[in-house]
């Protein structure tokens, strides 16, 4: 009943009948894993396509991966520079591929953009950290520019055209990064980072939250306590914020008011192995409840996925392995997590755990690899 409410609400807020029928469709009837299933009851992955892409034979690399409710995927990187491009112009690269494609019909790549600045006063690279996609299509990255500011871009969902840019800096700081991305269902834009602070020049972090109708910052946070947001940014039903990370020697989940950037708490587990182990994700389920999977130390040692209360920030439970290498999680309207990385050896592997943290199944591969992302559409 909770979550059916929940849902009401959404669909209040969002508008629900004037929603294209493939979004409210995706609302409904979000699936939460594979749909084949083997002798035993378990869940397999079924391979359907894959996509490389070589870009003006330019040193590049993908960094965020995401779904609209189209079903397209959207991947988001950035272009290094190299052999015959001026790394001085380097860009970030974001397309969107169609996601009905399948192994007969290869892929289709709807649209593709790499932006950068140029002119005078303009000119330097600008790199893509990560990217989202709001209710109605449109594509946001957000990255660093080569002055010190950190870069969000918004897209045209249709064609990739540019809506709008901005750079903005830190009060305190320079070298700001703004290394993730989360769009609520109104369409304002947050964004957590890092930055380097000019009183102690060491690494601190930020949070911000920008107008989508105007690009104006609405506010930006510095807050008061150590660490880095490398595990993402979060939001609730109830518009609160959740980032998760790193500080010395731990790692952290904080809770922060949306409406106006205040925190409400910040949550501390030692790490495995302090500067080596650290959070790789952080999700949250429709009850509000906060989810961080991270690496336990190197290569191979294993990792951890941790459960807290989203109102009180108290851990729930925690669980381990003692094998591979956690790269990214996502979690669906039941509670159940997804994990994905590599095991011992370096195959792929993706784990299933239930609300209560049990391990439901374990997919790994014969492929040499790490599994970088995991969706669920």
């Amino acid at each position: 009943m909770h979550d059916q409410q929940w849902r009401s609400d959404f669909r209040e807020r969002l508008g629900w009948a004037e929603l294209p029928d493939s979004i409210r469709h995706a609302i409904w009837d979000k699936a939460v894993g594979p749909d084949q299933v083997d002798n035993n009851g378990i869940n397999l992955v079924n391979f359907t396509w894959s996509y490389t892409k070589s870009v003006r034979d330019e040193d590049h690399i993908a960094s965020e991966r995401g779904l609209n409710y189209d079903g397209d995927v959207v991947v988001v990187g950035s272009d290094l520079g190299g052999n015959n491009a001026d790394p001085g112009f380097s860009r970030l690269y974001v397309t969107e591929l169609d996601g009905a494609a399948n192994a007969s019909d290869g892929w289709t790549e709807n649209w593709e953009r790499a932006p950068f600045y140029s002119g005078a006063g303009e000119d330097g690279y600008v790199s893509a950290e990560q990217g989202a996609v709001d209710f109605q299509g449109n594509t946001y990255t957000c990255g660093m520019r080569s002055n010190g500011k950190f870069n969000v871009w918004k897209f045209d969902g249709t064609d990739g055209t540019t809506i709008w840019s901005t750079n903005e800096a830190v009060l305190n700081g320079d070298n700001a990064v703004a290394k993730d991305i989360a769009i609520d269902p109104e369409g304002s834009v947050y964004v957590c980072g890092t930055y380097t602070s000019s009183t102690t020049n060491l690494p601190s972090w930020f949070l911000a939250r920008i107008n989508p109708d105007n690009r104006q910052l609405v506010w930006l946070k510095e807050p008061p306590v150590p660490g880095s947001p490398i595990g993402g940014i979060e939001f609730d039903r109830k518009g609160d914020l959740f980032i998760g990370g790193v500080a010395p020697g731990s790692h952290l989940v904080a809770k922060v008011r949306a409406a106006d950037g205040g925190l409400q708490w910040v949550k501390y587990v030692n790490a495995a192995i302090p500067g080596i182990s650290f959070i790789d994700s952080l999700r949250l389920d429709p009850d509000g409840n906060a989810y961080f999977a991270s690496r336990l130390g190197g290569a191979d040692s294993g990792w951890r996925v941790t459960k807290w209360d989203g109102e009180s920030g108290d851990q729930l439970w925690t669980t381990t392995t003692s094998d591979g290498q956690v790269q990214n999680m996502e979690v669906d309207n039941d509670g159940n997590a997804y994990v994905c990385g590599s095991g011992n050896g370096r195959t792929y592997k993706l784990v299933k755990y239930d609300t209560d943290g049990n391990e439901v199944w374990v997919y790994t591969t014969g492929t040499t690899g790490i599994a970088t992302d995991v969706a669920l559409d």
